[in-house]
């Protein structure tokens, strides 16, 4: 079966899949909550107005990426919810064609490829942000066309140049791929095309015609220099305030202080920040976000996520692998989970299973990086025998959920516990803001 044939089914078989999930389990306009009523207001202002501000005023407190698409479709759709999850499953039906090219190119291996990207349409963290009106499944599309872009058009000046102006509408996005877009520069000055300086030169030109008016925008608005958005540090106090409540050691997190201007919070809570970091033990510090890392890795959602788990040993080997191999396009894939999950360690911990969606498909790439060395080159007897007896582990993990669910969260939660107390005073005699 050639490729277009392979794309064609894998595009429809995608497609159903998201559709019945969203009959399924969409609540229709009680999706706009949270984060998703930021980017309602935000793309509706941008193509009703003409302007990028939310409901109350806040201009940069998201990036425009995601508002831009979800008011695109909503102006051409009367501002149907539906509509934009219906789009979300195309694009996401489109993530996992996109990842069977991107796997051709990575494992040079038809057979191996084509089961990656079967994995991908079964794969529950890739699709389950089809119903929600968030930036996950557009961001997880933008991730693997980088990667495919990588793999297959990065040779020349100007296809890396293409390359950098794509990288800076992945940060516009979600600004936290902007670490892994500079670290990619390190790569382009170690490839083996030559012209190093100036393949960096282009790449960065490229990402600063995309992504440098943003930051022009901010300046001329707040006269400072905002490079992401405004709510950044908000996450991070979050993220290190919300891991020591969860644990007793504080009282409940309060969020976001009213009557106050966008800056001012985001002022306000780099300074609670810095108060904690100045005031808290190192080790209470690492355990905090110890438990932000073990939550991004939780399997519970609240029900097993069995696709995660069955897949998590065989992506851990394509990673060592990448490792001992030294294979430059498996170590990209390798760097980019790593930065990511550095960040949303350091970020959002509560939301974790959340932000896992967008690296499902550098998962998928490395585990079919791991179960291809398995099958062609370790082809042990007993492989069959071991992969079946993991299928049934999981299997029965997701029948009796519950209980296991229960027994993971409270040991570790104890472990934890156990680990902060372990110095006579966690908060080093300290008040915390």
């Amino acid at each position: 079966m050639n490729s277009p044939v392979n794309s064609v089914f894998l595009f429809v078989g995608a497609f159903l899949i998201r559709l019945l999930f969203v009959l399924r389990t969409s609540r229709g306009l009680g999706e706009l909550l949270g984060d998703a009523s930021e980017y309602h207001e935000y793309g509706l202002n941008l193509f009703r107005k003409g302007i990028f501000v939310a409901t109350n005023g806040f201009r940069a407190w998201r990036t425009p990426g995601y508002p831009f698409f979800y008011g695109l479709i909503s102006a051409l759709t009367h501002d149907s919810v539906f509509a934009v999850q219906v789009v979300q499953c195309l694009v996401s039906a489109l993530t996992c064609v996109l990842l069977f090219h991107c796997a051709l190119a990575f494992l040079s291996d038809r057979k191996w490829s084509l089961i990656t990207a079967w994995m991908a349409v079964f794969y529950y963290d890739l699709y389950a942000g089809t119903p929600r009106l968030l930036s996950e499944v557009l961001y997880a599309f933008t991730i693997v066309l980088f990667f495919y872009l990588v793999l297959t058009r990065s040779r020349s000046l100007k296809e890396v140049f293409m390359l950098g102006a794509f990288a800076g509408l992945c940060g516009l996005v979600r600004p936290e791929f902007l670490l892994f877009g500079f670290v990619y520069s390190f790569f382009l000055m170690s490839g083996p095309e030559g012209k190093p300086f100036s393949r960096v030169l282009c790449y960065g030109l490229g990402g600063a015609l995309t992504y440098g008016p943003w930051i022009l925008r901010n300046y001329f608005i707040f006269h400072r220099f905002v490079p992401t958005a405004l709510h950044s540090t908000e996450n991070t106090y979050v993220g290190l305030y919300q891991p020591l409540s969860d644990l007793g050691f504080l009282p409940y997190l309060q969020y976001q202080p009213t009557g106050m201007s966008e800056m001012a919070i985001y002022d306000h809570y780099r300074v609670l920040v810095g108060q904690i970091y100045h005031q808290l033990p190192l080790h209470t510090i690492l355990c905090a976000y110890l438990h932000n890392f073990v939550v991004f890795f939780y399997p519970f959602l609240p029900s097993y996520d069995m696709t995660f788990v069955i897949l998590l040993p065989f992506w851990l080997l394509g990673g060592f692998l990448a490792i001992r191999s030294r294979d430059r396009r498996a170590l990209l894939i390798l760097t980019y989970i790593v930065i990511t999950v550095i960040i949303y360690t350091v970020i959002n911990g509560s939301a974790g299973p959340r932000f896992r969606q967008p690296l499902s498909p550098a998962y998928l790439l490395l585990a079919g990086y791991g179960l291809k060395f398995l099958f062609e080159e370790w082809r042990a007897k007993s492989l069959p025998v071991i992969l079946t007896s993991w299928l049934i582990v999981n299997g029965g993990i997701k029948v009796a959920q519950s209980q296991v669910r229960l027994f993971y969260k409270a040991s570790g939660k104890s472990l934890l516990t156990k680990m902060i107390a372990s110095s006579h005073d966690p908060l080093g005699g300290k008040s915390v803001p």
